[in-house]
């Protein structure tokens, strides 16, 4: 749902930008517009969703975070720009063999609705799967030795992995500190972690 919401405040800050632009500086490039505009709601859309959206999930260094975040922007930027090239160079909507409604109505159609819509999908799938990836906890159980009763006991290993943070040595298994380890309590047929 916070996905939504930045995306629809950044689509509006996307469509806003690109009619300025598209009716005073960059007047005669509908390309270069929407470029621009999505750009500028692209940073937008960096900090809206580093810091509400997807807040709780793991995290990069900063300076990897904003590489990731960058390629998957510049890959949505082309997506969202493509159907408004195709609409004016490739099938020809624009002046003067068509209307100026024509025109404006097949870029809107075009750059904010379709371009949005498949940027949208991709954002969302690289952002949750490279940029900002869930921390993923690994629990390993280990003997501790045998309780009063005559019980196996075990102690448990917690481990958050980031994916995009775990390091591995040559010749050593990947690792990611911290970890902490908890006993494992017996109790009605089935065993459970005690903080």
């Amino acid at each position: 749902m916070r996905f939504l919401a930045v995306g629809g405040t950044c689509f509006v800050l996307t469509v806003l930008l690109n009619f300025a632009f598209k009716w005073t500086i960059l007047s005669g490039n509908p390309t270069t517009s929407m470029i621009a505009a999505t750009t500028i709601a692209s940073f937008a859309s960096y900090l809206l969703n580093k810091k509400w959206t997807f807040s709780e999930q793991g995290k990069h260094r900063s300076s990897v975070e904003m590489v990731l975040f960058a390629l998957v922007c510049g890959i949505g930027i082309l997506l969202n720009s493509a159907p408004v090239y195709i609409s004016r160079y490739v099938i020809g909507l624009e002046t003067p063999a068509y209307s100026l409604l024509v025109q404006e109505t097949a870029d809107f159609v075009a750059g904010p609705v379709i371009g949005t819509a498949i940027a949208m999908i991709f954002r969302w799938w690289a952002m949750d799967r490279f940029v900002f990836p869930a921390v993923r906890k690994v629990v390993v159980a280990q003997p501790s030795g045998v309780d009063a009763e005559g019980q196996q006991s075990y102690v448990a290993t917690v481990t958050p992995l980031n994916t995009g943070e775990i390091k591995a040595q040559p010749g050593k298994r990947a690792t990611y500190p911290p970890t902490r380890s908890l006993p494992v309590v017996q109790g009605s047929g089935e065993d459970r972690l005690s903080a």
